[in-house]
């Protein structure tokens, strides 16, 4: 594997940059130094891998960033891709860090994602020095590390609720959620409102976007 922290011309990645690439690995997030023009320069092996565990996200994702020299970093959906040209444009002009989110995964409140749909995903892109951008993905479906514990240290869920919660972000349907956890679904139907104000969301998939962002 090319080592991650020389970009596509040959020069090192700051040790702060690096040191942030490896830290988004241990929260299972995407991490790609990009330049203005999306080309990348670097990445962690969280994102080497997100065409395996994301087929369909980004565009020529039959290749890595570690593969075929600098490739451009583009995303498969549509909408997704705006988002990311305009965040740069944005950082361009002096904005702070500037979040996008794939606007066909949208999430069924009974199923969860939709078959077909691209993976559900949030993107967020930041200034790193003069000419590098820091972009993050986190897929929405993805495995949170430590997430019941988290949230009953964030959020003041109570254990049950905190394993409702770590379940509702995932892709499987609420009868089967119930039987997991050996709950009645009327019961699992009170955790998910009790849940829901707690954490001012009001779906599924906005309860996967607040989560994505747990420190």
């Amino acid at each position: 594997m090319p080592d991650r922290s020389v970009r596509g011309d040959g020069t090192a990645v700051a040790d702060g940059v690096r040191l942030v690439l490896d830290l988004l690995d241990g929260q299972h997030r995407a991490g790609f130094l990009i330049d203005p023009a999306s080309t990348v320069c670097a990445c962690n092996r969280t994102a080497e891998g997100l065409a395996r565990s994301a087929p369909g996200l980004l565009a020529g994702s039959d290749k890595t960033c570690a593969e075929a020299g600098a490739p451009r970093l583009e995303f498969a959906d549509p909408a997704m891709q705006r988002g990311l040209v305009r965040a740069l444009a944005e950082l361009a002009r002096g904005a702070g860090p500037q979040a996008f989110a794939a606007s066909t995964a949208q999430a069924d409140e009974r199923t969860g994602p939709l078959p077909g749909a691209h993976p559900p995903a949030l993107a967020e892109v930041r200034r790193v020095g003069r000419d590098m951008r820091l972009l993050v993905v986190t897929l929405l479906d993805g495995h949170i590390p430590a997430l019941e514990g988290r949230l009953r240290l964030v959020f003041g869920l109570t254990a049950r609720e905190a394993a409702v919660a770590a379940e509702l972000v995932s892709d499987a349907g609420e009868e089967t959620i119930a039987i997991r956890l050996g709950i009645s679904p009327n019961t699992l139907r009170s955790h998910r409102k009790t849940i829901y104000a707690k954490l001012g969301v009001g779906s599924r998939a906005g309860l996967a976007a607040l989560l994505c962002r747990l420190p």
